[in-house]
C-alpha cells in the first residue's frame, strides 16, 4: 500500500536530468496545455529501452473545443535523441525540449510530419518549481529496484505562452495552464492500470498519478496514488491517501476493457501547514476524445516484445468542464475548470 508519511517533496532541479541509462524501462516527458478555449493539447517525447535496441517516439495531440481531434505521432531510433551538454534539454528530428533550469522555464517546438496539419511553440513557466513525493521513486518490491519501479516528476502549475497549428490554422494563447509530468517506467509491463488527472483554472491545479498492481504476485505495493493541490500559483498540499473509482463501467466491444461511464476521485491528507484536507471531483465521462491503441503506434520490433507478454493496452482520454469541492479545515471551496482524464489498461484489472 501507500507509505503512511510524506517526508519530502522537493525536487532538485538536478534530478529533471534526461538518464538514458535504465534498462527495459521507458523515460518521459509529458506537456499538458489548457487554453481558456476549451482547448486541449498534450507533447510527450518518450525514449525506450524495450525491445531489441532503443527508440524515441514524439507525439502530439490537439483536443478542439468543437469536438475534433489531431493526432500526430512518430517513431525514430534512439540515435535520432541528441541530448545538450548538461542533459536538460534534447532534439529529436524537427522538435526541440529545452529546459532552463535557472528560471524553471521549458521551451518546446514541435513539428509533425505535417507541420499544417498539427505544430506548437510552447513556453512553459512554473508557477512554484516542481515536486517529488518522498524521491519520487516507488519499488514495485520495496528492497529490490532492479525488479521494477515508477519515478514520477510534477510540475503542477505552469503559465505557457502557445502558438498552435491546426488543421491550417493558427491558435495562439498567451495566458494558458500549463502542467508536466516527467516519469521512468522501469518493467513498464507491470502495472495493470493507470489512472491520471490534470485538472486547471487560472490559478488552482489538482493532479492525481495513480497506478494499480494486478493480483498474484506478491509486489509490496498494489496501489500507489500521488495528489498534489495548487491554489493561487502555489502547492498547499501533496495526498498519499488517494483513490479513482470508476462507475458504471462498459466493455469496450474491442478489447473488453472496463470503460467508465462515470469518474469520481478523492484526494484526503493534510496542507503544509497542517490541516486536514478532502477534495473530491466527479463527472460524466461524457466526453470521449481519445481512444488509443498503444500498440499500434509503436514501432514494429517493440510491439512485437510487448506481445510477447500478452499485453494489448489501450489509453482512454476525457476532456470535462467540471467542478472541485475542496475542503480545508472547515472551510469549503468550490473550483470551477477543465479536468484532462486519462486511463490506461495493460492488462484486465478486477472492479
Amino acid at each position: 500500500m501507500n507509505p503512511a508519511t510524506i517526508d519530502r517533496i522537493d525536487l532538485p532541479v538536478e534530478e529533471l536530468k534526461w538518464r538514458l541509462n535504465v534498462s527495459g524501462a521507458n523515460e518521459a516527458f509529458n506537456y499538458y496545455l489548457t487554453m481558456d478555449e476549451g482547448h486541449v493539447a498534450c507533447i510527450q517525447i518518450i525514449y525506450s529501452t524495450l525491445g531489441w535496441s532503443p527508440s524515441v517516439q514524439v507525439s502530439g495531440r490537439f483536443y478542439h473545443a468543437n469536438g475534433q481531434n489531431y493526432t500526430k505521432t512518430a517513431s525514430f531510433a534512439g540515435t535520432a535523441m541528441v541530448l545538450s551538454p548538461d542533459r536538460h534539454s534534447a532534439t529529436c528530428e524537427k522538435s526541440t525540449f529545452f529546459f532552463n533550469p535557472d528560471t524553471w522555464t521549458w521551451t518546446i517546438s514541435y513539428q509533425s510530419s505535417a507541420p499544417d496539419e498539427l505544430s506548437m511553440e510552447l513556453e512553459f513557466v512554473a508557477t512554484d518549481q516542481g515536486c517529488q513525493i518522498n524521491g519520487g521513486q516507488k519499488n514495485f518490491f520495496i528492497d529490490k529496484p532492479a525488479n521494477g519501479y515508477v519515478l514520477s516528476q510534477f510540475i503542477p502549475k505552469a503559465k505557457v505562452n502557445a502558438t498552435i497549428k491546426v488543421d491550417g490554422q493558427t491558435l495562439t494563447a498567451p495566458h494558458a495552464q500549463g502542467a508536466i509530468l516527467r516519469y521512468i517506467h522501469n518493467k513498464p509491463t507491470l502495472p495493470g492500470r493507470w489512472n491520471w488527472v490534470n485538472f486547471q483554472t487560472n490559478q488552482d491545479s489538482l493532479l492525481l498519478l495513480q497506478f494499480e498492481m494486478p493480483d498474484g504476485y506478491e509486489y509490496d505495493i498494489d496501489v500507489s496514488s500521488e495528489g498534489i493541490l495548487v491554489l493561487n500559483d502555489k502547492t498547499v498540499a501533496v495526498t498519499l491517501e488517494n483513490c479513482a473509482t470508476h462507475i458504471d463501467p462498459e466493455p469496450d466491444s474491442t478489447n473488453g476493457y472496463l470503460v467508465p461511464s462515470r469518474l469520481h476521485y478523492e484526494w484526503i491528507g493534510k496542507t503544509k501547514d497542517g490541516q486536514e484536507l478532502k477534495v473530491l471531483l466527479e463527472t460524466p465521462a461524457a466526453h470521449m476524445r481519445g481512444r488509443i491503441d498503444v500498440l499500434s503506434e509503436l514501432p514494429y520490433f517493440l510491439r512485437v516484445f510487448l506481445q510477447t507478454f500478452v499485453m494489448a493496452p489501450y489509453i482512454y482520454h476525457w476532456v470535462e468542464k467540471a467542478k472541485v469541492s475542496v475542503k480545508i479545515g472547515d472551510e469549503v471551496r468550490i473550483l470551477e475548470g477543465s479536468a484532462f482524464l486519462e486511463t490506461t489498461f495493460t492488462y484486465k484489472m478486477d472492479e
